[in-house]
């Protein structure tokens, strides 16, 4: 999840929250949730405000803004309209500083949950990589660090598994291909506590543009259905948080008085520090 398109999804609740400042984040543009049409239907059914002062000229009303990052390209991918274009005043976020996740991270008791305990970005950054000793089988050789991974590359999540060879196990191309990219990537271990048989996933260690206004946020809903549901969102200034992201999955094989619990197994950013890899 790119850092930028987080911060998009919270500057709604910016609009109201300093909707008497010129200089709020709110300015800087506004989610693509209305199109020209429905601009022209609103203003059908509501009067033209009066001005009393000078009018400042601006861009025609068809123009269709979507969110900028200060730095005027769109999260979008489509042509940037920064703030100066649109007649908006130009917004300080002030000096970046560490990015903030209340709810994360919390000691996971380990039991009999299958948790990723080698995590993190493959060498170019373009793979997510979470392994773990996850299955009952074992090769004896290669797999000392997980007999299973899961790696995802921007779409789907792939999962990967021993492979059976006769009347062993053994690490086949493709999960051997996965534990080389992961050790020549960037990667943390996460450790049991041999005290509390707790596991605690590692803290995130960087920095964003919106450290002043925004804080990220996780959470773990209640069961329903055999299975707890893991929340991603955050909140601006003292507002309510807003989860605008979930992570869930039913059990392939329902087994009826057996409950599927979810947590967060550990959030990472990637070697340029403008994404997040968040592993439930």
């Amino acid at each position: 999840m790119n850092v930028r398109s987080i911060a998009a999804l919270f500057l709604c609740c910016a609009a109201s929250c300093k909707s008497n400042e010129q200089t709020s984040p709110a300015s800087v543009g506004q989610l693509a949730s209305a199109t020209p049409a429905a601009s022209a239907s609103g203003m059908a059914r509501t009067a033209a405000p009066t001005h009393s002062g000078p009018v400042k000229p601006r861009p025609s009303a068809n123009a269709v803004v979507t969110y900028a990052t200060p730095g005027g390209d769109s999260v979008a991918g489509e042509t940037a309209l920064n703030a100066a274009r649109v007649g908006l005043p130009k917004v300080d976020f002030g000096a970046p500083g560490p990015l903030v996740i209340k709810g994360y991270p919390q000691p996971i008791d380990a039991g009999m949950r299958d948790l990723a305990t080698w995590v993190g970005y493959s060498k170019d950054g373009k793979q997510v990589i979470a392994c773990g000793m996850m299955s009952p089988m074992s090769a004896g050789k290669g797999d000392e660090k997980g007999n299973t991974c899961f790696v995802n590359a921007g779409k789907e999540t792939k999962e990967l598994n021993l492979t059976e060879s006769g009347d062993h196990f053994v690490v086949g191309p493709e999960l051997g291909a996965a534990i080389t990219s992961l050790q020549e990537g960037v990667s943390v271990e996460l450790t049991r506590n041999a005290k509390t048989g707790t596991i605690t996933p590692p803290a995130v260690a960087t920095t964003w543009p919106y450290a002043n206004d925004l804080e990220l946020e996780v959470t773990t809903l209640p069961m329903t259905e055999s299975s707890s549901v893991l929340k991603v969102g955050g909140h601006y200034a003292k507002e309510e948080p807003v989860f605008s992201l979930s992570l869930s999955e039913k059990p392939k094989s329902p087994m009826p008085g057996v409950l599927f619990d979810a947590v967060w197994n550990a959030v990472i950013p990637n070697q340029a520090n403008d994404e997040l890899a968040l592993m439930g």
